[in-house]
């Protein structure tokens, strides 16, 4: 972790920090961007506290940033949407910064920093965040907010730390109320938690505290089978043929990556899609439903032929990798990619079969390609003119002589 010299000049160094501190004095940075900056993480969103309306300083900076205005539903909060994706966030104090680092989830983001003062940390932030150590400002803003309930175990991941023991029970005391809470934001924390370095231990503590029920229910007795296929599919990661290792941090949907999803997909084997309180994009359900039905019979048959694999792989779609990947099968993972190749690049495609045939476009031309497709993934056609040959035994050597 940084020393809060560093951390000092990264702050100043951020064009939109000094932007903020040049024409709004008083103004404290607080929360994320700090915390990150001890990690040496460059942060997008920015948490400014500031004495003024937080509405006329929004579109004062607005005016030399551009972006659009919001006002947050928590009725005190106004943000900038930057269009590369960043954020700006003010928010009034009163009665002195104290007080609103009080307001904050956790000591971790309870640490402010402004020109005249400096990095101030009255509660304790900047030892915790060195320890791992996830610790609540106070028990009533863990009530008054239930999402941060579930924020505690993805920043324990993301940090490879631990929830401090009286955070940890108030966080049983309160479980309950996370069913109030908006699906969209216990999915935002949820899908963050799957991405952290250290999901797994995280998911475990979330889970034994019946915390993670809340989201996906997941029965006593079913935690440890899941948790276990959890561990063994981390570890086939790890091990994963290092093109498809590059694929794990591609963005799918809702900012899940396919690690992610992957890890999703376990989780809700056993409940299903229906029973979670997360909200789950048309893209991600799709691709859980294809997960479901991945043909196991299929995948797990070492004799299958490629003709056989290839209609496998044909419903599965774009689970194809992480299919193989959860079955076992990662001695598939070279035939995968040559379906993809293929189906990305045939030696024909509907307009030449059409033209060729001399057919109008539709179900027997996605017919005929689907079968050149095929033929082609096992190795029987590799050329334009293999390909024409092979069509003939569907349409007749007398059509297709014209057409050498």
């Amino acid at each position: 972790m940084d020393d809060t010299g560093i951390v000092s000049h990264r702050i100043l160094d951020d064009r939109l920090n000094q932007l903020v501190f040049n024409e709004i004095p008083g103004t404290y940075l607080v929360g994320g961007f700090i915390r990150d900056a001890f990690l040496s993480k460059i942060s997008g969103d920015r948490d400014f506290a500031v004495k003024g309306e937080p509405d006329n300083i929004a579109y004062k900076i607005k005016g030399y940033v551009g972006g659009t205005v919001v006002k947050l539903k928590d009725g005190s909060t106004v943000r900038i949407a930057l269009k590369d994706g960043s954020t700006l966030d003010f928010s009034k104090y009163d009665n002195g910064i104290s007080d609103d680092l009080l307001r904050r989830d956790f000591t971790i983001n309870a640490i402010a920093f402004s020109v005249e003062a400096g990095l101030y940390d009255p509660l304790g932030g900047i030892s915790d965040l060195e320890a791992g150590c996830i610790r609540m400002t106070r028990e009533e803003n863990l009530r008054d907010d239930p999402v941060r309930l579930i924020r505690a175990y993805r920043f324990a991941g993301e940090l490879d730390g631990h929830i401090d023991d009286d955070t940890r029970q108030a966080i049983r005391r309160h479980k309950g109320l996370l069913r109030k809470s908006a699906p969209e934001r216990i999915t935002l924390e949820f899908f963050k938690l799957l991405q952290s370095k250290a999901c797994l231990r995280a998911l475990r503590e979330a889970f034994e505290d019946s915390l993670g029920s809340e989201a996906i229910p997941i029965e006593n007795n079913e935690l440890g089978n899941v948790m276990q296929k959890l561990v063994e599919v981390t570890w086939k990661l790890k091990g994963a043929p290092e093109d498809f290792k590059q694929d794990l941090d591609t963005e799918i949907s809702q900012a899940l990556t396919l690690k992610g999803l992957i890890l999703l997909d376990i989780l809700l084997e056993e409940t299903g899609m229906e029973t979670t309180r997360l909200r789950l994009s048309k893209k991600i359900k799709t691709r859980i439903t294809l997960f479901k039905k991945r043909q196991k019979g299929v995948l797990s048959s070492r004799d299958a032929s490629d003709e056989v694999l290839y209609d496998c792989f044909e419903r599965l779609g774009d689970s194809i990798l992480e299919a193989i990947l959860i079955q076992g099968r990662e001695d598939l993972y070279d035939k995968a990619m040559r379906y993809l190749m293929i189906s990305g690049n045939p030696v024909l495609d509907g307009e030449d079969i059409a033209e060729i045939a001399g057919v109008a476009e539709g179900p027997t031309v996605g017919r005929l390609l689907y079968e050149v497709k095929k033929a082609q993934f096992a190795g029987m056609v590799g050329s334009r003119k293999e390909a024409v040959t092979y069509l003939k035994s569907f349409f007749g050597k007398k059509m297709l002589d014209q057409h050498p």
